[in-house]
């Protein structure tokens, strides 16, 4: 399965996705098997810089910024994109989340949305700050049967559509190809399977006029 959903007017970024699935299945077919999103947080996020370059834009990840407004300090930021062809330059903040169950899935969501966009807000904005700042998180089901994440991506997915048309967010969902192995041995938890990942965005400032500059307002988010 890949499926993307969009709120507000963020369709025009749909082509990120498109390539960000299209690495993830040529990393699939490359590594004869190995699963893209499994790794870590830098793993991830590696595959959607990919994703960038491969649509004629460019990337930096873990580059030196800014941040705090009282006592500013050096910090680094996960991803920096600059995609012309969809009019697209920003930050990202990233987080992963390894759900076993729907419910985990939300929570982590919500909290770690939260904790990125309190780091993209936290940058200085006359230090080269990009127009606009997504705070993202991987949610990567670590669950005991092959078919026990179509739950977590459908509600999700329904979550996702619940909310207001006006909010500028977005959610991917993405699958490897049919007869790819799923299943690894976890230290804690024994053989588990990783069946995908789910891709959620929040835009937390923005550069269009449809994009309220450093929001206050609520986030769309999963149910608490």
């Amino acid at each position: 399965m890949k499926l993307c959903k969009f709120n507000a007017k963020l369709t025009s970024w749909k082509p990120l996705i498109e390539a960000w699935w299209d690495v993830m299945d040529h990393y699939v077919k490359v590594s004869r098997g190995d699963l893209p999103y499994w790794w870590n947080e830098a793993g991830n996020v590696s595959f959607l810089a990919a994703a960038a370059w491969k649509i004629g834009g460019v990337a930096i990840q873990e580059y030196c910024v800014d941040r705090g407004q009282e006592r500013p300090s050096k910090g680094r930021s996960d991803l920096r994109l600059y995609i012309p062809n969809i009019e697209l330059e920003c930050e990202m903040e990233a987080k992963v989340s390894w759900a076993t169950c729907l419910d985990m899935a939300f929570k982590d969501v919500r909290a770690s949305i939260g904790q990125a966009s309190g780091q993209l807000k936290a940058l200085l904005k006359d230090s080269y700050r990009a127009p606009v700042g997504i705070a993202l998180c991987f949610v990567c089901p670590m669950v005991r049967s092959s078919l026990d994440g179509q739950p977590i991506f459908k509600g999700l997915l329904d979550a996702f559509e619940s909310e207001s048309e006006t909010e500028p967010a977005f959610l991917a969902v993405y699958e490897p190809p049919i007869g790819i192995n799923l299943e690894d041995e976890d230290r804690t938890y024994g053989k588990c399977f990783y069946p995908g990942v789910a891709l959620w965005g929040q835009v937390v400032w923005g550069a269009e006029e449809s994009l309220r500059q450093d929001s206050e307002a609520a986030q769309i988010l999963p149910p608490s």
